[in-house]
């Protein structure tokens, strides 16, 4: 069973709902992702989602920032992220 079956059975099982997932400590078993090379990384510096983004944030993208900082906490090294998502507070 992958990483996301085991989380998307955890929040969908009626019996074992407990709520959002808030933090990792709510997994059954951590998730595991590989690093990313640096030439990988130089890549994706212009988007605006990952960590090591070199422009400047517009409103809509700093409204994100608490929702990438939130699934990189889960696990995993970067994100891709939406520019605008409109269940972002309740996501959060």
């Amino acid at each position: 069973m992958s990483d996301l079956e085991i989380i998307a059975s955890f929040t969908s099982d009626s019996e074992s709902k407990s709520g959002p997932l808030r933090s990792k400590e709510q997994i059954p078993r951590p998730i595991l992702a590989n690093e990313l090379g640096p030439e990988w990384q130089e890549s994706i510096r212009d988007r605006w989602c990952t960590t090591n983004y070199v422009g400047e944030y517009d409103e809509k993208m700093k409204k994100m920032l608490p929702l990438k900082d939130r699934l990189l906490s889960f696990g995993g090294h970067e994100t891709c992220l939406p520019y605008a998502e409109e269940d972002l507070y309740n996501i959060l």
